[in-house]
């Protein structure tokens, strides 16, 4: 699967994949927007955690720690 912005072309991706996803990326700047592509990826994501639920939570709880370990993660207090 090659996803790419509305407006980009890449004949040598698209002709690779199985499927092309078209995504806009018009933002209200001069730089494109991020968040049509990180919609996608995150869907995309989702739906594969679906296939191995136990191979999903140890990739989670891996990355958990490195976020932790590089003090990128904070996690607030649970209440009562």
């Amino acid at each position: 699967m090659f996803v790419r912005p509305s407006g980009l072309y890449s004949p040598a991706l698209a002709e690779a994949a199985e499927q092309v996803v078209l995504i806009p990326a018009e933002g209200v700047a001069f730089f494109p927007s991020l968040a049509p592509g990180m919609a996608v990826a995150q869907a995309i994501v989702a739906h594969l955690s679906t296939v191995d639920h136990e191979r999903t939570g140890r990739s989670i709880e891996a990355a958990e720690a490195q976020w932790a370990r590089f003090g990128l993660m904070h996690r607030r207090p649970r209440r009562g």
